[in-house]
């Protein structure tokens, strides 16, 4: 193989492991969506527990509205109508307790848990309903960017193997 060809090789051999690297260090890429039904004026599961970088969307399946609403301040659905879901990422470990703001009687909890340790700090504040998108749109960003450095390093194997076979 000529050298200058060996040394475009490496250049985007050596790139595609980095981008590949780069995307699997990401644990956002994996978060998930927890689900919490609001029925029968109460919320269902009342407590879940949930990883930094999840998800939890609250949909209401009652007639009338309600919300789901953090009693720090740090999130608010604002107000639910039947069939209307809202959605909050959790970005910071701690345990958020909410309440419905037109039936305070109705509480939950997201118990929100680091990746990498089983200890939960104390109430933290994490990201409101508005900023959920523009950290959906980073993850998207971030997956495709490890896809992209995965397939280009497949590519550069596949190319380097016929080359050597070649010869």
């Amino acid at each position: 193989m000529p050298t200058r060809l060996r040394a475009r090789f490496r250049l985007c051999l050596a790139g595609a492991l980095v981008a590949l690297a780069f995307g699997l260090a990401v644990p956002t890429v994996l978060a998930a969506t927890r689900g919490i039904a609001i029925q029968d004026f109460a919320y269902s599961p009342r407590t879940v527990e949930i990883r930094v970088g999840d998800t939890v969307r609250w949909t209401n399946r009652d007639s009338v509205a309600h919300s789901a609403t953090a009693q720090n301040g740090s999130f608010d659905t604002g107000l639910l109508s039947d069939g209307e879901s809202g959605s909050v990422r959790f970005t910071a470990a701690g345990t958020y307790r909410y309440i419905c703001t037109p039936h305070p009687d109705m509480t939950g909890t997201v118990m929100v848990r680091s990746a990498g340790s089983g200890i939960v700090p104390p109430n933290t504040a994490t990201i409101s309903a508005d900023d959920a998108p523009a950290a959906a749109t980073d993850d998207l960003t971030l997956g495709l960017f490890a896809a992209i450095g995965g397939a280009a390093f497949l590519l550069a194997l596949g190319f380097h193997r016929r080359r050597q076979a070649a010869s």
